[in-house]
């Protein structure tokens, strides 16, 4: 590590020209690098429910489906808009009452059960259904176009939605927090160190291990919207410390040495060790997350090791160079630390250290009971803005027809009709279900003439299977939904085991 430290302190010319060259390839591979923001699609795929998306999505086409709320529009205006929405790319199916039966047929005529689904006062529902998964670029294309008919009074709800306006929140978004961690840092730093010019120094050198960070995870393929909105912060927070270890070494060392070379060769081997260590464990702590069955934690795992491993990297190829080259500015332009130092503490620490201990162990006891009746929540909607329009399109739906969530449930073609109407009655029984849609519902004498039970067929019955569409009027992820989960999951598997 001597030879290695020489060697860098040598040719830090060099390898700092070097190190700004890679940062054009790293900017590249960031701007190719896919932004995952299907929260979903990190489920390990064995799970019954990520299967089921599967079938949806490869036998119904229903991997991605949306509810648009119109308001106060009439029927022949809302065929109109349907047609528009169709002609839309990425747009698969767009499901109102004319797949049943002719608009000229008054609502009256329509079996209640249809009418209610679709009606609510001066509102109506279409059901849209997209080409491709949820958080697709088409798709997410697709929805940000059937926003702009919200200026009609028209509403988007749905998952699909939700991904949407969540992309242009964090796209939005990211860039402010960011700039606001970087003026904290500055601000932390230039009250901690003696130079006004070391913090910016230090914000110089750690640019490189994040850009470089961002850049190669373009060889992973994609990130989750999660990884890269706390990529930055993370990194920023972990490894800035590597550089006030090697600007305080490097400082001791000049008083001890008088060529500014060899205190620095001397500062990076020292440092090496000390930032290596502290590195690993970081390291491990994050690699650990891999081990996760949902993969969000590999994502985020792997994202954040690697930018340690090219924050201690960085920190003794690049820094030493930045540091020498703008080391006479950083004696130049200092002031006294800003944080007193604490005098009085560490003595009493010392003398009172049993005291101390005991206290902080029974601290655990009150810190055990409060950690186990701390509230978690995992529908991330609950953390969206209430003016996003797919929040106004949720409460809408949850308001006027009774819809907070919708499950779908894929039973076999084998499953007898009996059986499925049975199925249907049980499940409409259950708490917090508003309704059950199946073609086997609608099949019997209450069905007029003028209804063509064909188009309800082809949506709900295809692939050899038959699928059960249940609005909930629970929120997604509280324990009342869950129950109502449960109860569903132990009916269905009653009569269809798979």
């Amino acid at each position: 590590m001597e030879k290695l430290s020489q060697f860098i302190v040598k040719y830090r010319k060099v390898i700092l020209i070097i190190s700004i060259l890679l940062l054009i390839p790293s900017v590249f591979g960031y701007l190719n690098t896919k932004v995952n923001y299907d929260i979903l699609s990190y489920l390990p795929k064995d799970s019954e429910s990520m299967k089921a998306q599967d079938i949806l999505n490869d036998d119904f086409n229903l991997s991605s489906v949306d509810m648009l709320v119109v308001n106060n529009m009439k029927d022949k205006d809302v065929l109109k808009l349907k047609k528009e929405i169709q002609g839309i790319q990425g747009v698969d199916k767009v499901i109102w009452r004319d797949d049943a039966t002719d608009i000229t047929v008054p609502k009256e005529a329509i079996p209640e059960n249809i009418r209610k689904m679709l009606y609510s006062g001066d509102s109506t529902m279409l059901i849209i259904t997209f080409k491709e998964p949820t958080a697709s670029d088409t798709t997410m294309d697709a929805i940000a176009k059937i926003k702009k008919y919200a200026a009609m009074d028209c509403y988007l709800a749905g998952f699909s939605a939700i991904t949407e306006d969540t992309k242009d929140l964090v796209n939005t978004e990211t860039p402010i927090y960011s700039l606001i961690a970087v003026i904290l840092c500055l601000f932390v730093l230039c009250l901690g160190l003696k130079s006004w010019v070391a913090p910016i120094v230090f914000l110089i050198g750690i640019a490189f291990p994040i850009i470089y960070n961002m850049g190669t995870n373009v060889f992973l393929g994609q990130i989750s919207y999660i990884t890269q909105a706390l990529a930055l912060i993370l990194q920023l927070a972990v490894t800035m410390d590597y550089s006030i270890f090697l600007l305080h070494r490097y400082q001791e060392e000049k008083q001890k040495v008088s060529d500014k070379e060899l205190a620095m060769s001397k500062a990076i081997h020292a440092t090496f060790v000390s930032i290596t260590s502290s590195s690993v464990t970081t390291i491990a702590g994050f690699l650990a997350l891999c081990a996760m069955q949902l993969t969000l934690g590999k994502d985020i795992g792997i994202v954040m090791a690697k930018g340690v491993v090219l924050g201690v990297v960085c920190t003794v190829l690049v820094l030493p160079s930045l540091l020498m080259a703008f080391d006479p500015w950083i004696e130049k332009w200092s002031h006294p630390v800003l944080i007193c130092p604490l005098k009085r503490t560490p003595k009493f620490v010392v003398k009172h250290y049993k005291a101390i201990l005991i206290v902080f162990v029974l601290l655990f006891i009150p810190a055990i009971y409060c950690q186990a009746n701390v509230g978690q929540y995992y529908d991330l909607t609950q953390t969206l803005p209430e003016d996003l329009p797919s929040v106004i399109g949720t409460n809408q739906l949850k308001e006027k027809f009774n819809m907070t969530t919708t499950h779908f449930t894929i039973l076999s073609d084998q499953v007898k009709t009996k059986d499925i109407q049975k199925i249907i009655d049980r499940i409409e029984k259950v708490d917090g279900v508003t309704n059950v849609i199946g073609y086997e519902k609608y099949m019997g004498p209450g069905v007029p003439s003028t209804f063509e039970p064909k188009a309800v067929q082809d949506i709900l019955h295809n692939g050899g299977k038959r699928l059960l569409v249940i609005n909930s009027d629970y929120r997604a992820a509280t324990d009342q939904e869950n129950k109502q989960l449960d109860q569903i999951d132990s009916i269905i598997h009653k009569y269809d085991p798979e």
